[in-house]
């Protein structure tokens, strides 16, 4: 199915966008100026957008697919003359951006494809991610500035069912070295949460959730001060839940639910 010349003239006001089971070859590289909410399930397509069309998306406020069997990655790998235009602008922000939901993705192994770009979303509040073939949520390169991987308005994070080694970010230069992830814990330095007061993870094959920068008493350390409710399930290789360095730290944690980790003793490790 092709979609309609005509149509092409009109897509520049469009603010709501559900499409089921089709996703036409055309819109991959269409621009949505106006798009604020876009729902996409059962497409049959490896990529959603080139680089081009996902970096018009400017006033995007909410982003769902699900049930999408053979989606690989949201935005393809850049090629030819695109990627020479992306020399120069490697972060794309999408300042817009609240809220983020991939359920069923069986197959993506990354949000942007590919080592040439990376996404700024400053505004993100909700991110939930369930069911997904992932290694990394998000890469970041050497230029990232580090108010880019600074998720400053997230509350609420979902992590459930991922089935890859899981790490929240990593570097470009680890795309390709698997073992760099299976060392790293979910969490990392890099990363901060200022405004998270809600983290669920559910089915991870991970061993740490922070890692040491979280036990510092350093800026990242802090960002997690606002968490107020915790709930972990069904992470079988778990060794902890909470360093007893970061107790002092979570004082607004309300709410603990530790459900099915069969490696986990303890939910803080015992102080030395």
């Amino acid at each position: 199915m092709h979609l309609p010349c005509t149509w092409k003239l009109h897509l520049d006001n469009l603010e709501i966008l559900e499409l089921s089971g089709c996703w036409w070859r055309e819109l991959k590289s269409l621009h949505f100026p106006n798009l604020k909410e876009l729902e996409v399930n059962n497409c049959g397509r490896s990529a959603l957008f080139t680089i081009s069309g996902f970096r018009s998306l400017k006033q995007l406020q909410t982003l769902n697919i699900s049930d999408c069997d053979l989606l690989e990655e949201i935005v393809e790998d850049v090629r030819g003359d695109e990627h020479d235009e992306m020399d120069s602008k490697t972060v794309i922000e999408l300042s817009q951006l609240i809220s983020v939901d991939f359920k069923n993705l069986p197959n993506l192994k990354s949000f942007m494809g590919g080592a040439n770009y990376e996404c700024y979303m400053p505004a993100l509040t909700e991110l939930e991610v369930n069911n997904c073939e992932l290694s990394s949520l998000f890469f970041f390169g050497d230029l990232q500035q580090p108010e880019s991987m600074k998720f400053s308005k997230l509350e609420k994070l979902t992590l459930v069912s991922l089935q890859s080694p899981t790490s929240f970010y990593r570097k470009k230069k680890e795309m390709d070295s698997i073992s760099s992830v299976q060392f790293q814990p979910l969490f990392d330095g890099m990363v901060a949460f200022p405004s998270l007061n809600e983290l669920i993870i559910e089915d991870l094959e991970i061993t740490d959730i922070w890692g040491e920068h979280y036990s510092k008493d350093n800026v990242v350390s802090s960002s997690v001060c606002k968490l107020k409710s915790l709930e972990v399930k069904k992470c079988s290789k778990l060794d902890s839940v909470i360093p007893v360095s970061m107790l002092d730290r979570l004082h607004n944690l309300e709410d603990l639910f530790i459900e099915d980790c069969s490696r986990l003793r303890n939910a803080f490790p015992p102080v030395k």
